[in-house]
Order: C-alpha cells, then sequence, then structure tokens
C-alpha cells in the first residue's frame, strides 16, 4: 500500500507541476493580450488625435490636393494598423480562453489525485484499523481459552 501511495504522490507533483506551468502560460498570454489591447487602444487614440489636428489644417485652408492626398493615404495605412492589431488582440484573446481551459483541467486533475491519495490513505486506516481489531479479539479469546475463569466475574 505505500509504495502505491509513493506512486499516487510522484503522479500528485507532476500534476502539481503543470497545472503551476498552465498557470504560468495563462498570465503570459493574459499580459500579451493586454499589451495588444493596449496597442490597439494607442494606435486609435492617436488615429483620433490626427483626424483632429487635420480637420483643424482643412478649416484654417490653404490644403493643396497633394496634403490631402498625404493625409488620405497614411489615415488609410493608420486605419489598416488599427484593424490588423485588433486582429492580433482577438487572436491573443482567444489564446487566453485555451490557456484558462487547461489550467481549469489541470486543476481539475490536481484535485482527482488529491482526492485518490485521500481515499486510499483512508483505506489503509480503515485496514489498519480492522486488523487491530482483529488483533485485540484474538488476544481476548486466547486468554478465555487458556483460562476460562478469567472472563467470569467473581463472586
Amino acid at each position: 500500500m505505500a509504495s502505491n501511495l509513493d506512486t499516487l504522490r510522484l503522479v500528485l507533483e507532476q500534476a502539481e507541476r503543470e497545472r503551476d506551468q498552465a498557470q504560468a502560460q495563462l498570465l503570459q498570454a493574459q499580459a500579451r493580450a493586454q499589451q495588444a489591447r493596449t496597442q490597439a487602444q494607442d494606435l486609435h487614440s492617436y488615429q483620433n488625435e490626427y483626424d483632429a489636428r487635420w480637420q483643424r489644417q482643412f478649416q484654417q485652408g490653404g490644403t493643396g490636393i497633394e496634403t490631402l492626398n498625404q493625409y488620405r493615404s497614411f489615415g488609410d495605412r493608420l486605419g489598416d494598423a488599427i484593424q490588423q492589431q485588433g486582429q492580433v488582440a482577438a487572436v491573443l484573446e482567444a489564446r487566453v480562453g485555451v490557456a484558462r481551459q487547461l489550467l481549469a483541467e489541470k486543476e481539475t486533475r490536481v484535485a482527482s489525485v488529491r482526492k485518490l491519495i485521500e481515499r486510499r490513505l483512508a483505506e489503509a486506516q480503515a485496514l489498519a484499523a480492522k486488523q487491530e481489531q482483529k488483533a485485540i479479539d484474538e488476544f481476548g479469546q486466547r486468554a478465555v481459552w487458556r483460562d476460562p475463569h478469567a472472563a467470569r466475574p467473581s463472586a
């Protein structure tokens, strides 16, 4: 029984290492996703500032067609960058979900192995108690067989 428990303890240690690794991966995935969201927000803020600056420029007049084309070209590229960064953020968010699911599976595995160890320990304790009771009963029976008068109360 001891070797079985030792094996289960090794399995538990491995399961805990895997859970810890999954937890670290989740934290990394969350950090990457947050960084991507922040970058997307920064790009969007920059686009708003850029648009506001050019609106002021256009209102003042004196903007040539070449300048307008440059504004549009850069604005289009900025919009593409925002869209691409949004896609990157979405992919990284999906990875967070996968990492979260993996961590949940690893935590379930750890809990299952712990429960199995508890059950095996309880079984071992019950068996030991049963064997102890059997030994006590046998000892009592032997005492009665050796001296049948010893078990009777004296009058």
